[in-house]
C-alpha cells in the first residue's frame, strides 16, 4: 500500500465460492461485506505504522485480463415503454394525463 491509489503489494486475499444463483448485486454486496472485514483488520494495524508479517506468495496470485464487457441488449419500443412504467426513479414521478389535467404520480409516503 502506498500514498497512490490501488497501488504496492497486495496486503491479504480472501476468496470465497460464488454461487451460480448469485447477481451482480449479491457480488457486490458479498464482496462489500469482505472488503470492510479486511478494512476492520488492517486500518488501525496500517495506521500505527505495522506491515505485514508475510510477503504475499506471487504463485498464490490470479489475475484476470481486463475485459470489453459488451452485455448491451435491444428493446423495443413497447419493452422500452413497459420499463419506464414499472421503474421510478426517486427523482422522476410516473405522469398520467386526466380530464385535460396532467397529474404526477406518487406514493402516499411522499406526498
Amino acid at each position: 500500500m502506498t500514498e497512490n491509489f490501488d497501488d504496492g503489494p497486495i496486503i491479504e486475499c480472501l476468496r470465497y465460492p460464488i454461487l451460480p444463483s448469485w447477481t451482480a448485486g449479491d457480488l457486490v454486496e458479498i464482496s462489500a461485506k469482505y472488503l470492510h472485514f479486511l478494512f476492520l483488520k488492517w486500518a488501525p494495524l496500517l495506521l500505527q505504522g505495522r506491515q505485514p508479517a508475510v510477503a504475499q506468495d506471487k504463485a498464490e496470485r490470479r489475475y484476470f485480463d481486463k475485459l470489453k464487457i459488451d452485455d448491451g441488449i435491444e428493446l423495443s419500443q413497447h419493452q422500452q415503454i413497459w420499463i419506464r412504467a414499472l421503474t421510478c426513479h426517486p427523482k422522476h414521478h410516473a405522469r398520467i394525463v386526466a380530464g385535460g389535467r396532467r397529474y404526477k404520480v406518487v406514493s402516499e409516503n411522499e406526498s
